[in-house]
């Protein structure tokens, strides 16, 4: 759907069932049209765990769910494409 879209920023969970969020990622980077596109990682994972398994890059954020709901989200949309 993203590519159809062209979304300015994606907001992912990192554990998904059907495929998770790295092989999202890889699927995001290898089109046109949203290969440069800023992604946020979400987790329930302990952060430091998250980091071994989440997509490294530019502009990729990975966040815990708990700091999610509060300021660090808007924190990061705003950082990686500068309006909320």
């Amino acid at each position: 759907m993203a590519p159809g879209l062209k979304p300015d920023l994606v907001i992912s969970d990192l554990v998904m069932p059907a495929a998770g969020g790295d092989r999202a990622y890889i699927r995001l980077r290898q089109n046109t049209f949203t290969q440069a596109t800023p992604v946020i990682f979400l987790t329930g994972m302990p952060v430091e765990e998250a980091k071994q398994v989440a997509p490294k890059g530019q502009n990729v954020v990975l966040l815990n769910k708990m700091d999610a709901i509060f300021q660090k989200l808007d924190e990061a949309v705003l950082a990686l494409i500068g309006k909320p």
